[in-house]
């Protein structure tokens, strides 16, 4: 996905779940939201009161999944903070609530990494 904007949805900007337990339900490697040679660029989160989403990008996948990885890099989070260019961090949680920029729900047996390359 690239260039899009995923603000004032109510909800997220954009929820990655799993539909049932087994492995294929829960690979997230065929969804790319940026990677370094072709960064998404997408508006997954703005500042509080700006259109924000109660959480910008929220994954949550199946329990016993082992590790998990997203390629997100190159987006814009709330600040603004563009993760094409800068090295800021961005606000994570492990609730998908508050107006975070990522949130992962943790599961047990499952690891969920989201690579955002220079955002940290």
């Amino acid at each position: 996905m690239r260039r899009s904007i995923l603000l004032n949805n109510k909800l997220n900007g954009l929820f990655i779940t799993s539909s049932d337990i087994t492995p294929a339900a829960n690979d997230l490697s065929g969804i790319n939201l940026g990677t370094a040679g072709d960064p998404g660029l997408n508006q997954i989160q703005a500042a509080l009161g700006s259109n924000s989403d109660l959480t910008g990008l929220c994954v949550s996948m199946a329990p016993l999944q082992g590790p998990l990885s997203l390629s997100a890099e190159g987006n814009v989070f709330a600040g603004p903070t563009d993760c094409t260019t800068s090295a800021s961090g961005v606000v994570r949680s492990t609730s998908c609530a508050n107006n975070v920029d990522v949130g992962v729900v943790p599961a047990l047996g499952t690891t969920i990494t989201i690579d955002l390359a220079t955002c940290h």
